[in-house]
């Protein structure tokens, strides 16, 4: 019965073992060569340029609700002036607004999609590169956001 404690005690030390091996890793270095200031240091630039992106995104996401009101009332204008057999040039300006704003909307619904935050595995140049490209576009979706809703918002204006 005296073999019981040993087993105990060899299971334990195998799992402390285990956990000690398990959690020495407190850097989030690679062996570079370098030390661990290379890597806080992109880290901190791959989190900024991250949250950059975000901003971006943060900063013109609500306007998804303005593209769907003028959206509904660029539509009931234009359902309002083809109800009354009326066509020409404000008929066509209405339908190309409805058209960017849809465009609008897709592209920021594509882009949220299509964005895939990178996670640490990846290499920094990679992570840099992939976020540049989505500052990018999420500018241009920006852009279209705001261009379509001032045409929208003009037009609603001067056939009120």
């Amino acid at each position: 019965m005296k073999k019981a404690p040993i087993v105990h005690l060899s299971i334990l030390s195998g799992f402390l073992f285990v956990l000690s091996a398990c959690g020495n890793s407190t850097s989030d270095t690679t062996s570079n060569g370098s030390g661990g200031e290379i890597n806080d240091q992109n880290k901190t630039e791959e989190v900024a340029l991250y949250d950059k992106v975000i901003e971006i995104h943060d900063e013109v996401m609500p306007k998804m609700d303005n593209i769907m009101n003028a959206k509904g009332k660029l539509q009931e204008k234009l359902d309002s002036l083809k109800e009354h057999d009326i066509e020409g040039e404000m008929v066509e300006k209405i339908t190309e607004a409805l058209g960017a704003l849809s465009e609008a909307d897709e592209a920021m619904m594509g882009w949220m999609r299509n964005f895939h935050p990178k996670d640490s595995t990846s290499d920094h140049q990679t992570i840099m590169a992939y976020y540049e490209e989505q500052k990018v576009l999420i500018s241009k979706v920006k852009d279209q956001m705001n261009n379509s809703l001032e045409e929208a918002e003009e037009l609603l204006k001067r056939n009120k």
